[in-house]
């Protein structure tokens, strides 16, 4: 039966053929330094035996960092649903339409939903709440990307306020407007009203003469009565002279448009975009990512 190496002695015989040093070479060194004999197939058994346990610790080092690569690419596929969410919402479109979302206490532009909570809307985005994000934001607390979530959140929000205020606004300035009887709370249909509104918050966001546009196609409906926009119905009124009305929807229209109200749109239409904007590029960035630095709940429970 072989006899035990010492530790001590096997080492030295590793860094001794590291070094180059034949087995008669090291056999050699020992009996100069210790004064005693030892066989070389003991060295031979004992280089073997270091060299199994280099390349052990080898592997596990290599399927530790393969965990690891691993686990960061899974906590960063979390990333993708969120860039779609955010993608969801760059045509500012609200759902219900801003003049049907003034009366409810929930709204949606793409994915993202909010939710009024007494004066001001929450925003819910897909996935940010999800296990992978979680994770991510332990490894990397004080990234970028945090803060730009945040600021689109906020964004959003303010869109959403402000877009409903725009459209209510309309709202109220046409339902005053000449030729609207006091005894007539709604004398506009929302359907109609809602194309109106639409085109006005286009044409302060974008300038493309939208409201212009749609008031080409107001007509008097001879056989029904009421003035119509193409196929929609504006109002069962009646008026003597569309141009009369299509000239009060306008001036009414570019009042709310440069007041207070307008401009507020516009700059939160703004802010919006940019913050979307800088929230792709940071997520975009942060995709590319190979490895995740730190450590997260999961990293600890399995030891990578």
């Amino acid at each position: 039966m072989p006899r035990t190496v010492n530790p001590t002695h096997a080492r030295q015989w590793a860094e001794l053929a590291l070094q180059g040093l034949t087995v008669a070479e090291i056999r050699k060194k020992h009996r100069d330094r210790t004064g005693k004999v030892v066989d070389s197939r003991t060295i031979e058994r004992a280089l073997k035996k270091t060299k199994a346990e280099i390349a052990e610790r080898a592997a596990s080092a290599a399927e530790l960092q393969h965990a690891i690569r691993e686990h960061s690419k899974h906590l960063l596929a979390g990333i993708d649903p969120l860039t779609k969410a955010i993608k969801s919402t760059t045509t500012g479109r609200l759902n219900p339409l801003p003049l049907y979302a003034v009366t409810v206490n929930k709204v949606a532009i793409g994915s993202v939903t909010a939710e009024l909570a007494g004066s001001s809307w929450r925003v819910r985005i897909p996935s940010e709440e999800s296990i992978e994000l979680r994770l991510l934001k332990e490894h990397l607390p004080s990234d970028k990307m945090w803060k730009q979530l945040d600021k689109f959140s906020d964004s959003v929000a303010h869109w959403i306020a402000m877009r409903t205020r725009f459209a209510a606004q309309i709202q109220i300035e046409l339902a005053a407007g000449p030729g609207a009887p006091e005894s007539v709370d709604e004398p506009f249909e929302m359907a109609g009203l809602s194309r109106i509104e639409t085109a006005a918050a286009n044409d302060r966001i974008k300038s493309d003469h939208s409201v212009d546009e749609v008031l080409r196609d107001l007509v008097i409906d001879p056989d029904q009565g009421g003035i119509w926009l193409g196929s929609t119905k504006l109002t069962s009124l009646s008026f003597d002279d569309v141009d009369d009305l299509r000239t009060m929807i306008s001036a009414k229209v570019r009042g709310v448009s440069v007041s207070d109200v307008g401009r507020d749109i516009l700059t939160s239409w703004t802010a919006l975009t940019r913050a979307s904007s800088g929230l792709l590029e940071e997520l975009a960035m942060l995709r590319m990512v190979t490895y995740l630095p730190g450590t997260c709940k999961s990293c600890k429970r399995f030891r990578l």
